[in-house]
C-alpha cells in the first residue's frame, strides 16, 4: 500500500517535469521521489480532496444519473489533473527552479 501511494504522489511530479526540465527518465524518477516524500503533506490533503470528489460525483450518479455522468465526463478529469499540478508546483518551484534562477542571477552579478 504504501509503495502504491508513494507511486501515486511521485506521479504529480512526473508530468510536471517533463514539460518543464529537459531531464533524462531516470533523473525524471528520482527527482519525482525525492519530491514526493518532501511534499507528502500536501500530496496527501490533495489525494484526500480528490477522494472526496470522486465519491460525490459517485454519490451524484447513483441520485441523480444525468448530473453525476455531466459531472464525470465535463469536470471530474479536469478538476482532479488541476488539483494534481497546484499540489505539486509549490515544491517544485521552491526546489528546482528557484535555486537556478538564484544561481544565474549570482553568476551574473
Amino acid at each position: 500500500i504504501f509503495m502504491t501511494l508513494l507511486y501515486i504522489f511521485m506521479r504529480k511530479y512526473i508530468y510536471i517535469m517533463l514539460v518543464t526540465f529537459k531531464l533524462s527518465i531516470p533523473k525524471i524518477f528520482k527527482n519525482a521521489l525525492i519530491l514526493a516524500i518532501l511534499g507528502a503533506g500536501r500530496n496527501f490533503l490533495s489525494l484526500l480532496g480528490i477522494l472526496l470528489l470522486l465519491f460525490v460525483n459517485f454519490e451524484l450518479c447513483i441520485l441523480f444519473l444525468p448530473l453525476g455522468a455531466a459531472l464525470a465526463l465535463l469536470l471530474t478529469a479536469g478538476i482532479v489533473l488541476f488539483t494534481d499540478c497546484y499540489a505539486a508546483w509549490p515544491k517544485i518551484k521552491s526546489l528546482m527552479i528557484d535555486p537556478y534562477y538564484e544561481e544565474s542571477s549570482e553568476a551574473q552579478q
